[in-house]
């Protein structure tokens, strides 16, 4: 199951606005989440792939279903899209709640599972030469 290049823009706009470019002094900036997002449904299995597919299109058309705007996430300013999506991780319904928790926290993951980001933040003595990254099981590199 693959996104589809708009769903990658979309994962990137959502992306941002949970985790800003300028998070931890930039860090963030050369990570494309909507790449990230997009690799993690392709390699998944198919539950993660549903979950985290359906939670990015909960959150990109919230604003129609949670505040009977006719416009999507990406038409709202920085300061309205963080305000929904702490209004959609407050819900009253649980399924909205973490649907929105599991695109936060792959987010999160997929940040901080950055080689360059944690040897910018000196983890794991990363400071030499980047290494390759481990094959899952049964793919081949």
């Amino acid at each position: 199951m693959n996104l589809t290049s708009w769903e990658q823009r979309w994962a990137a706009e959502v992306g941002a606005a949970l985790l800003p470019p300028e998070t931890l002094g930039g860090i963030r900036r050369e990570l494309d989440l909507g790449a990230a997002l997009g690799e993690r449904i392709r390699r998944g299995g198919r539950a993660l792939a549903l979950g985290l597919r359906l939670a990015l299109w909960l959150v990109w058309l919230a604003p129609l279903w949670r505040q009977g705007r006719p416009l999507t996430f990406g038409a709202l300013s920085p300061a309205e899209r963080e305000a929904l999506l702490e209004a959609l991780l407050d819900s009253p319904i649980y399924a909205v709640r973490e649907l929105v928790m599991l695109l936060k926290m792959f987010f999160c993951l997929a940040f901080l599972g950055d080689v360059e980001v944690l040897r910018r933040l000196g983890c794991y003595d990363l400071a030499g030469p980047a290494t390759p990254p481990v094959p899952l099981p049964g793919e081949h590199r």
